[in-house]
C-alpha cells in the first residue's frame, strides 16, 4: 500500500478520483453532499486515521465531493472533531488546517457556528503543550485573519506567550501574525486620513 502511494500510480489514481468527484458534484451538488456526508465521509476519515501521512490528499477528495456550503463545511468540522479531537490532537489540527485552506475569500460560508468552532479550536490549541498543535493554531489564526481581522486580535496574549520559544516555525508564524496586525493598523490609519481629507 505504501509503495502504491509513492509511485506514479498514486498520482494517476488521485487525479482521476478528483476529476470524477468534480464531475459528480457538477451534476447534482446537493445530492452529492447528502450521499457523501451520510455514507462516504466516515470511510475517508477512517482512511486518514489508518494512513495519516496522506491526510492532505484525502482532504482534497473530501472537498471535491462537497459543495462547501456553510452546512456541509460545518458537518465536516463536526465529524472530524468527533473522530480525532479527543483521540489524535495533532491529526485533528492537521486536518483543520486543510479545512480552513478550502475556504476562499469569495465563499460566504463562515456563519456563526463555523466561526465559533474554529475560535474554540484555536484557543484550545494555543494552550497545548505540543509545538505542532501550537504551530497549526497560529497558522489557523493567520488564515482566519482573511475574514475576521478584528476578532483575530483577541488572540494576541495567547500568541505572544510563545515568543520565548526556540521553535523557529512558531516564531515565524508569530511574525506573520504581527505583520498582518500591522497591515490592519496601516489600512485603518489610511482610511481615517482619507475620511478627514474628503
Amino acid at each position: 500500500f505504501d509503495t502504491f502511494y509513492k509511485n506514479e500510480q498514486w498520482v494517476q489514481f488521485k487525479t482521476t478520483t478528483l476529476k470524477i468527484c468534480n464531475a459528480v458534484r457538477e451534476i447534482d451538488g446537493e445530492k452529492c453532499d447528502n450521499i457523501f456526508l451520510n455514507f462516504a465521509l466516515d470511510v475517508v476519515l477512517d482512511m486518514i486515521k489508518v494512513n495519516p501521512i496522506y491526510r492532505n490528499e484525502m482532504c482534497q477528495i473530501i472537498f471535491s465531493l462537497t459543495t462547501n456550503t456553510s452546512e456541509s463545511h460545518y458537518e465536516i468540522l463536526k465529524r472530524i472533531s468527533k473522530k480525532f479531537a479527543n483521540t489524535d490532537e495533532i491529526l485533528f489540527y492537521h486536518i483543520l488546517v486543510q479545512c480552513m485552506n478550502n475556504i476562499k475569500e469569495s465563499d460566504e460560508i463562515l456563519n456563526e457556528d463555523i466561526f465559533y468552532f474554529y475560535n474554540e479550536a484555536i484557543i484550545k490549541g494555543l494552550s497545548s503543550s505540543c509545538d505542532v498543535v501550537i504551530i497549526k493554531s497560529i497558522y489557523l489564526i493567520n488564515q482566519f485573519m482573511r475574514f475576521y481581522y478584528f476578532d483575530c486580535l483577541q488572540y494576541h496574549d495567547r500568541v505572544f506567550k510563545h515568543i520565548n520559544t526556540y521553535n523557529w516555525e512558531i516564531l515565524s508564524l508569530i511574525l506573520i501574525y504581527c505583520s498582518k496586525a500591522l497591515e490592519l493598523y496601516n489600512r485603518q490609519k489610511l482610511e481615517r486620513e482619507n475620511a478627514l481629507t474628503s
